[in-house]
């Protein structure tokens, strides 16, 4: 069931993506690198292909998330209740590539981890704070996805079906990370 989880999770991670890179608001490189770094972080966990240790890709995603807002605050662009397509999306990537990053470390050293039977990531169930901030960090993640989602699709005079289809795959295959990594 973990083997068919972990293959599911990159459907989703390849469907956002494209959507990502086929946004034509998300031209610069800037914009979709980090996406597709995450995605490479996916597959490498999720197949064992073990490219680099979970805490490896955590720090780098980490860095891509505090690049990206560091890029949005230069940009100007300010963080409203009624925010532009801009700002919203940054914080959403921002978000998913953080929550991957625990996702990642909750993995790395959950229990049963070191057991080589496990390959590069074994995770039997993620421990202590990291569980509550991969099950807590899963949740939140979700909800705001839901909130974006409704923001983008239903705004009047600028609908972008794309982006709530990018948000929408992005929360669904850090969903089903975030089972992987508690189950």
């Amino acid at each position: 069931m973990i083997d068919l989880l972990h293959v599911g999770i990159l459907i989703p991670t390849a469907l956002g993506l494209c959507c990502t890179v086929g946004d034509r608001r998300s031209r610069s490189i800037a914009l979709w690198l980090p996406a597709g770094v995450m995605g490479l972080a996916m597959v490498d966990m999720s197949l064992g292909l073990a490219l680099l240790p979970g805490l490896g890709w955590a720090g780098i995603l980490v860095m891509l998330a505090l690049a990206g807002g560091v890029r949005q605050r230069l940009r100007g662009s300010a963080v409203r209740p009624t925010g532009g397509h801009a700002a919203m999306m940054s914080i959403h990537r921002s978000g998913a590539l953080l929550l991957m990053a625990v996702l990642l470390a909750a993995m790395e050293i959950g229990p049963g981890a070191a057991s080589p039977t496990r390959g590069s990531h074994g995770h039997a169930g993620a421990s202590g704070i990291l569980a509550v901030l991969a099950v807590g960090g899963t949740i939140v993640f979700t909800a705001g996805t839901v909130i974006l989602i409704r923001k983008l699709v239903t705004r009047t005079g600028d609908r972008d079906l794309l982006s709530g289809a990018e948000a929408g795959l992005m929360g669904l295959s850090l969903g089903l990370m975030g089972l992987a990594a508690i189950a």
